[in-house]
């Protein structure tokens, strides 16, 4: 499945305004929620610096190339409440090198998460009456 260049294009103009606007800011952590120890899985080879909770098993991927840039998303589901996996990949992501926007509030997650070559958006969400009420989706731009 292909995601749509718009949407891309709607994902890279977001993450080019929040680097900007993160600049030479070290982001405080307000993060208030206890720490639950997650054993650790990673997103694949490619992206090895990107981790996922084992708990947590793949739905779907996708991958674009557009120019010098390689666009991957990633669909997992998983049974860890929404605090603890915002506070899982805040943990994990700043222990991979990550520099981290936290747009999150109470109903769901977003993580803006950007190095020098490559920025990745997590969306963390509940869904309804689902087997696996959790659901984490990794949107990651790599230049080449």
């Amino acid at each position: 499945m292909l995601i749509p260049s718009l949407f891309w294009q709607v994902l890279l103009g977001i993450s080019t305004v929040l680097s900007f606007s993160a600049c030479g800011k070290k982001v405080a952590s307000s993060d208030t929620t206890k720490h639950v120890s997650v054993p650790t899985g990673f997103t694949g080879t490619k992206h090895f610096d990107i981790p996922t909770p084992l708990t947590f098993t793949a739905l779907s991927t996708s991958t674009s190339t557009t120019g010098s840039s390689m666009h991957d998303a990633f669909r997992y589901g998983g049974m860890l409440p929404i605090g603890p996996t915002i506070a899982f990949y805040k943990r994990e992501m700043e222990r991979n090198g990550w520099d981290i926007v936290d747009l999150s509030d109470t109903q769901e997650g977003f993580l803006y998460c950007s190095k020098p070559t490559k920025v990745c958006g997590i969306a963390i969400r509940t869904q309804k009456a689902a087997a696996q009420p959790t659901l984490v989706t990794l949107f990651i731009q790599q230049e080449a």
